[in-house]
Order: C-alpha cells, then structure tokens, then sequence
C-alpha cells in the first residue's frame, strides 16, 4: 500500500492564511503606542523664573552647588541653558530624572520643562 503525501493535511491553506494574517494585524492594533496629546495653542509661556523653581525643588540636591552628580549642574542659568537638551530628554522625554521620582516631580513641572525647552529654552 502507498501511502499519500498529502494525507493529514487540509486541502486548502488559505483559510489558515487568513486567520494568521487577521491575529497579525490584531496584535499590531492592541500593541499600538497611546496617542500624544499635541501641546495646546493657548499654553502659556513658561519662564525661566518657573523652571528655576521646579529645579530648585526637584534637581538641585544632586545637580546643585555642593554635589555635581556625573558632571551635572543645574544651579546657575549658564549650567542650564548648557544642560538644557539634556535636562528635557532626562525629565520629560525618557522621565529618568530624578530617579526613581525620588524628589517627587509632578506631571505637571515635567510638562512645564517641556515647553519650556520646545519654546527655545531661554534663561532670560
């Protein structure tokens, strides 16, 4: 007796085609990053004055005067306009900073941060 190659398979594919190709596009759909809400017109500016303070209470015990953690100070206008980049991708972008929240940053003063860089970052 000869036994069939094909025997124990379904004769026609498609129909497992189709459902693989439907859980594929599913799992994009339900893996999707969240929107990003686009920063309003009307936001205020935010000043320097508004940054110096959410710095002064969130970054300065280890970015002030008398501990510069790796290299980083953030207590004059000078040190933040040069770490200004990186204080936004820190704070705001990747929100590393500070670390493990541990100075209790709110989403309010990251957002602040955040337009404050996107708006050119003056420390005027």
């Amino acid at each position: 007796m000869v036994q069939r190659l094909d025997a124990g398979r379904a004769k026609n594919p498609w129909p497992f085609a189709a459902v693989g190709v439907v859980l594929i596009l599913g799992a994009i759909v339900l893996l999707k990053p969240a929107p990003v809400a686009a920063p309003t017109a009307n936001a205020t500016p935010v000043t320097f004055a508004q940054v110096k303070t959410v710095l002064e209470q969130r970054c300065y015990m280890c970015h002030g005067e008398a501990v510069q953690m790796k290299g980083i100070r953030l207590d004059n206008s000078a040190a933040v306009k040069a770490n200004a980049q990186g204080v936004f991708q820190q704070v705001a972008v990747t929100r590393q900073m500070p670390m493990n929240n541990s100075t209790n940053i709110t989403e309010e003063e990251r957002q602040m941060i955040k337009r404050w860089f996107e708006s050119g970052a003056s420390v005027e």
